[in-house]
């Protein structure tokens, strides 16, 4: 199944920081949604898959190839296709879902 998603729009978001664990802003433009489709739209070109997690996970932590192998295909609900910016400057996803539920 076919979903087009609205993955992020412009705004200020929070986030914990990854090595302080402490929040701190983040500032997305039009010009950084445009960036982050046109690297993910290029990556897709050179091969690589980017799977769709079925939710995030905010305990995720660094994994050896095969754990991290096993848990996308336990996590994971499909793949996206492309990224696409539409209307307001929104980053979406084509994503080929591959169970409806």
């Amino acid at each position: 199944m076919k979903v087009r998603k609205e993955i992020i729009r412009p705004g200020i978001y929070t986030y914990l920081h990854p090595v302080t664990n402490k929040p701190e802003k983040m500032t997305v433009t039009a010009d950084t949604v445009r960036y982050w489709q046109d690297q993910g739209n290029a990556m897709l070109a050179a091969g690589l898959s980017i799977p769709v997690p079925v939710e995030h996970q905010p305990d995720a932590k660094p994994l050896t190839e095969s754990e991290r192998a096993a848990k996308q295909l336990r996590n994971n609900s499909g793949w996206v296709e492309r990224y696409e910016v539409g209307q307001d400057n929104r980053l979406f996803g084509l994503l080929d879902i591959h169970d409806a539920d």
